[in-house]
């Protein structure tokens, strides 16, 4: 890369850190109520962009025909109520840090899920927690944190080194640590880690430049990450699927299944298994939530060799 293109990308990272941490002081000190306001007008302008349409092409690729729920009837209605979801994240992202001394007054549900996580965890090789871009996944990682688990959670870099940076500290302020799966040192430290009783949260539900495997999801192939299931089997951890939803703005609630894993000595064929399973589940968890999902995600973009 020449220096000019090299300065270039430097000055255009810098730019959007500071721009985003502008904008995120001034939005910090907005109500609540004005936040997700604001998160619903956002929704409204991505509505406008080209966002849309491919939020409606991959919908009707899933639905086809039929109308994704009832709450939804249409693509276009369901492309609308994703779009908005987006805002919510947004203004979320921002509320998190406020909601963090007391974040479990946000959540609902059946918590005897929390006793089987710690029967699990004394098995001492560690949870793997297999999810997706399902409600608010941050909010997810951050009460693990707060119910006193060591969670960590594996990503890709972010754009820009200021901005990964950031995002890595902030995180971490919540007691929810990164794993950089490119980075070799970070996973090779994962498995002392998993010793240790560490839980590791790992997105499989996006098509994307990892180990993967094709699997149907929504009745069409999908190139689907298997880390999870390969360190649940690498490091004999248990496995679960877990997601979470938005009850209500400002309210949570989530859940977790556990997969067996039934090692066989074909170690591929059990990947692709438990992966499938995965996307099985996630697949249904989408069904019971579809406008809390990321639809505008090429998630079938690439094909299989034939």
């Amino acid at each position: 890369m020449s220096k000019p293109r090299s300065r270039f990308k430097a000055f255009k990272h810098l730019l959007a850190y500071v721009v985003l941490r502008v904008v995120w002081m001034v939005l910090s000190v907005l109500p609540e109520r004005m936040l997700y306001a604001l998160g619903s007008g956002l929704g409204w302008l991505l509505a406008l962009t080209p966002l849309r349409r491919k939020a409606v092409e991959n919908i009707r690729r899933a639905y086809g025909d039929a109308p994704p729920s009832a709450e939804y009837p249409t693509a276009d209605a369901l492309a609308r109520g994703c779009l908005r979801h987006y805002g919510w994240l947004f203004a979320e992202a921002i509320l998190l840090d406020r909601w963090q001394p007391k974040l479990l007054d946000h959540t609902e549900g059946d918590r005897s899920i929390l006793v089987h996580f710690k029967q699990l965890f004394t098995r001492g090789n560690g949870l793997i927690v297999a999810t997706g871009h399902l409600g608010n996944w941050e909010m997810m990682a951050r009460c693990l944190a707060a119910f006193g688990f060591n969670a960590h959670s594996m990503a890709r870099e972010a754009f820009g080194e200021q901005i990964a940076r950031w995002l890595v500290d902030w995180r971490k302020r919540a007691g929810v640590t990164i794993i950089n799966r490119h980075d070799r040192e970070s996973l090779k430290a994962l498995r002392a880690t998993m010793k240790q009783g560490a839980g590791l949260g790992v997105l499989v539900d996006v098509d994307t430049k990892v180990k993967s495997t094709f699997v149907p999801f929504f009745g069409t192939l999908a190139k689907t990450p298997t880390a999870a299931a390969d360190l649940a089997l690498k490091l004999d951890a248990p496995l679960l699927v877990g997601w979470s939803w938005r009850v209500r703005p400002g309210l949570f609630s989530a859940t977790a299944v556990e997969i067996p894993t039934n090692p066989t000595e074909d170690h591929k064929a059990d990947v692709e298994r438990i992966t499938l399973e995965v996307t099985r589940l996630l697949e249904a968890a989408i069904r019971a939530h579809p406008e809390q999902w990321i639809w505008t995600h090429r998630r079938w973009r690439s094909r299989p060799d034939g």
